[in-house]
């Protein structure tokens, strides 16, 4: 079954050229939470994303992907080899920043997105760079040993964060203190491509400068996201 999966997929390629922009997020997710994760600093912030896809995928049971995963960290460990991905990348000159999303796999990043990394680790050089992982229970230091590894030359901001299970229905107003905590989100801030009469008008904006209401107090009916209410971006959760 791998085999065949093996063979249908690399008939694809999957090539992400850089967009003009200030910040780059790249995101494996093998489940769908550390993407949402992902979601949110792009819409927080802008930045462009691009998805880290395996070769061949993992299977969705946890019990089916442990001797994989296990062997996978067990080669790159030993021997330097790591597991193929179809994603590719052209260029990072339009990025001064790189946020690396990964979930955490028995304490380290997974291997796939240690794959992107090992792979375009010289694009990195010069970038600022940090750390996003989600996680059950464990923490985010060996995680953030593999950046350092990965990408020597580039110079990481703070200590990264680590998204635990139990903190996922909060992930936005987390994510928003610490990419504000490192520079990276100014809450109060308007971005320059607005609609030039936002700021100074009542009601509530999207992010791109679209009224969606005229009533500034009443917000239970919007969705968790990034708006601007009277001219200052805020962040609703549920």
């Amino acid at each position: 079954m791998r085999i065949a999966l093996v063979v249908m997929l690399m008939m694809a390629v999957i090539v992400a050229k850089a967009q003009s922009g200030r910040i780059l997020v790249a995101v494996y997710s093998k489940t769908g939470n550390t993407m949402a994760v992902a979601q949110n600093i792009v819409e927080l912030t802008g930045a462009d994303l691009i998805e880290i896809i395996p070769a061949v995928p993992y299977p969705e049971t946890y019990s089916e992907t442990l001797p994989i995963a296990t062997e996978e960290i067990n080669n790159i460990d030993q021997y330097g080899i790591y597991p193929e991905i179809l994603t590719t990348i052209e260029s990072m000159d339009a990025y001064e920043t790189v946020i690396v999303c990964s979930p955490i796999w028995w304490s380290r990043i997974a291997t796939s997105m240690q794959s992107f990394l090992h792979t375009y680790s010289e694009m990195t050089d010069g970038k600022q760079m940090s750390l996003v992982v989600t996680s059950g229970a464990t923490g985010i230091e060996t995680a953030w040993g593999d950046l350092q590894r990965l990408c020597p030359n580039a110079t990481l901001l703070g200590n990264g964060i680590r998204i635990s299970a139990s903190a996922s229905h909060n992930a936005m107003n987390i994510v928003s203190e610490w990419l504000e905590s490192i520079g990276l989100y100014d809450p109060t801030g308007i971005e320059e491509n607005h609609d030039q009469t936002t700021p100074n008008a009542t009601g509530v904006y999207t992010i791109d400068g679209r009224l969606l209401q005229r009533d500034d107090k009443n917000t239970e009916s919007l969705k968790p996201g990034v708006y601007i209410i009277n001219g200052k971006k805020q962040v609703i959760t549920k």
